[in-house]
């Protein structure tokens, strides 16, 4: 069972503190190393119950945004990404692409560039500290695929779980922060989730994925190298539903690197190559006669990824017990 609508309430209350905090922090209400308001205060300033500035304060001191000092009180920490002055020099982004969200937000409050890299440092650290998404797929492929994406993409540490494996791997759902899986095993998953307290996010193939397999069956053979072989009867039955000509999709051999010069012999003419990233260091640089090979596209559609970022954002992110 999720959280009861007390717990919840309770949640939403002790986000809206930090998020107002965060914000204030970012548009410089609150200065680094300047005494933070007692709990009283800031209960007035924001509209909530003690309790929740409380578990706020407790939250952001474990992030490092706050120190408590015995005997003077709690002080806005002097030292963290959110404290370099506009004119130092910006550390670079930690993330391979900015989400349109932290710009949308740094837009918002008028942070600047200068800003926008204190935001992007502190959605770093926090994520690579606080948050793990957990996974869920039936296949080593797209499970691999969809971890690798994720977590360049958000700075996030992805942990994968078998789709199978679910019902054992309750107590880890726990310990995530949210959990993903493709659209199609969303009715499967979503029980699990739902008993482990957790958000579930759906994702599904960029659409730049298929075109280049599709065009490639259309002309001759394609060989795919992957991870994991299961993802093979997981394409095809796609493909079917696509309509696809049953001869073309007979053209296609899903294998594993061990399982690439088998497939290569059982072709009856060159066509082309997919190297998976999964397997790139395993298969080499491929030089075969006839055969061209295919430039990997990315497998997760970016306007799901930005999606999953702003529900997992830096002003709603938080260390769940």
């Amino acid at each position: 069972m999720g959280p009861s609508r007390p717990e919840r309430a309770r949640r939403e209350a002790v986000a809206k503190v930090r998020d107002q905090i965060l914000a204030s922090l970012l548009s410089g209400r609150y200065r680094p190393g300047e005494k933070a308001p007692s709990v009283r205060r800031m209960a007035a300033l924001t509209g909530r119950s003690r309790r929740s500035v409380h578990e706020a304060y407790r939250q952001l001191a474990a992030e490092g945004l706050l120190e408590v000092r015995w005997g003077s009180g709690t002080f806005f920490a002097e030292t963290h990404p959110l404290a370099l002055a506009p004119e130092t020099s910006a550390p670079p982004p930690a993330l391979p692409a900015i989400p349109l969200e932290l710009r949308r937000l740094a837009e918002r409050l008028e942070l600047g560039e200068a800003g926008l890299a204190r935001l992007v440092a502190y959605w770093a650290g926090y994520a690579r500290d606080h948050v793990e998404l957990a996974v869920v797929e039936c296949n080593g492929e797209q499970r691999g695929l969809m971890a690798r994406e994720l977590g360049e993409t958000l700075g996030v540490r992805c942990r994968e779980i078998d789709l199978a494996e679910l019902g054992p791997a309750g107590a880890r759902l726990r310990r995530v922060s949210a959990i993903v899986t493709s659209c199609c095993h969303r009715d499967e998953v979503a029980p699990f989730a739902e008993a482990a307290g957790r958000p579930l996010f759906t994702v599904s193939m960029d659409p730049g994925f298929l075109p280049p397999l599709l065009d490639a069956l259309a002309r001759g053979p394609l060989v795919m190298i992957v991870r994991d072989r299961a993802y093979g009867p997981v394409l095809s039955r796609f493909l079917e539903t696509l309509r696809l000509p049953p001869e073309q999709i007979a053209r296609l051999a899903v294998v594993e690197p061990d399982g690439l010069i088998g497939a290569l012999a059982e072709r009856d003419r060159p066509g082309a190559l997919y190297v998976s990233p999964l397997v790139r260091d395993r298969v080499g640089r491929l030089d075969l006669d006839g055969w061209r090979e295919l430039e990997p596209r990315r497998f997760v559609a970016r306007d799901e990824v930005d999606h999953l970022w702003a529900h997992l954002a830096w002003l709603r992110a938080r260390a769940q017990p």
